[in-house]
């Protein structure tokens, strides 16, 4: 994700000298004409916006609240980022202040993260930062662009004005490929953490262990259920290779 978009970005900055770049996941049905027009006129009431996205909307109609996020700390990597969030404690506080279940998308806001799905960059903003850090090979790439943005002093804000459908993940889903996604999406937390996040060395390990209790648990389901299992053994056992690697 963040090398190809890389492409792309150097490509506008360097030969078609864009002032705005959208980056446009292919999951992603453009329903409304003025989306573009849009996102850039909420950009152009401030300088210092380098990055506008529109809300996320389901194939039927529902907002998605992933389309806004604040910077993760401790307990957003335990209760919204493991099965404890997604599955014991389901809706928790934590998730729902980390995903801003307060804001009811009836104003323009600035927030800490922004939807990678669809999402237009001041150009001068994203050659600030040095692109999207291509040490990732997929997710949380929105997670560490908003962080590099941040550092730099740029805001990002959602246009609630504007709106896009996100079917999200359908390959993933298609391909029965959830063992694959999540040892990605494990590896690029795992480099955020040592990267981005401001977290003590007891906190990082609290973290790896309950990401570990959740594979062995997926890694159960391959046992116990063999086949019929939407788990694949051997990416399970990949990614508990790589959360024992963290601790050296």
């Amino acid at each position: 994700y963040a090398r190809g978009n890389n492409i792309g970005i150097r490509f506008a900055l360097d030969i078609l000298t864009s002032e705005y770049i959208l980056i446009l996941n292919n999951d992603v049905i453009l329903n409304d004409r003025e989306v573009l027009n849009k996102l850039v006129e909420s950009a152009s009431r401030d300088n210092r916006i380098g990055a506008v996205s529109p809300v996320l909307k389901s194939t039927t109609g529902e907002i998605q609240r992933t389309c806004t996020g604040n910077t993760p700390g401790f307990l957003d990597f335990i209760f919204v980022y493991t099965f404890i969030g997604q599955r014991l404690f389901k809706e928790n506080r934590i998730l729902k202040r980390h995903f801003n279940y307060d804001y009811a998308f009836d104003r323009p806001k600035e927030f800490g993260v922004l939807g990678g799905s669809c999402i237009l960059f001041r150009s001068r903003a994203i050659a600030d930062v040095g692109l999207f850090d291509e040490n990732t090979f997929l997710y949380w790439e929105e997670y560490i662009i908003g962080s590099k943005l941040a550092e730099r002093g740029w805001k990002l804000l959602l246009n609630p004005g504007a709106g896009v459908i996100h079917k999200g993940e359908s390959c993933i889903k298609n391909l029965n490929l959830k063992s694959w996604a999540r040892y990605w999406s494990i590896k690029s937390e795992l480099y955020y953490i040592r990267n981005y996040a401001s977290l003590n060395t007891i906190k990082r390990g609290i973290i790896v262990v309950a990401l570990l209790l959740e594979t062995m648990l997926a890694l159960s389901d391959t046992v116990l259920r063999d086949k019929k299992s939407k788990f694949d053994r051997k990416y399970e056992l990949k990614i508990i290779s790589v959360l024992l690697g963290s601790f050296v």
